[in-house]
């Protein structure tokens, strides 16, 4: 019978042993298993109009699939704000009441 050779030994542990470690770290942990199986939470943005009218944006004009990895308030606010010309963008996380106002560059 022939022997694997050491370097594929290896590979196949760490093909493991990573993802096997990630899921004891919080959800969704780069490379584990679960990393794009759970859905991703709905949160909600805003556009505040420089008369302070507030409407609420369509993320589905701006994400063609949500994922939990993305990081949505570091990139969408500079979209948001480039598109429609607002004065800011609120942002509300789904598990929170309160939100938060990012101002728009001008």
């Amino acid at each position: 019978m022939r022997r694997w050779p050491p370097w594929a030994m290896v590979f196949l542990v760490v093909q493991i042993l990573v993802p096997s470690w990630q899921l004891t770290q919080p959800r969704p942990a780069r490379f584990g298993w679960q990393m794009y199986a759970a859905g991703a939470r709905a949160s909600e943005f805003a556009v505040v109009g420089r008369d302070g009218k507030v409407t609420t944006v369509a993320l589905e004009e701006y994400i063609v699939r949500r994922r939990d990895d993305l990081d949505l308030l570091r990139y969408l606010p500079p979209a948001i704000c480039a598109r429609t010309g607002a004065a800011a963008v609120r942002y509300r996380a789904a598990a929170s009441l309160a939100s938060v106002e990012i101002p728009c560059r001008r």
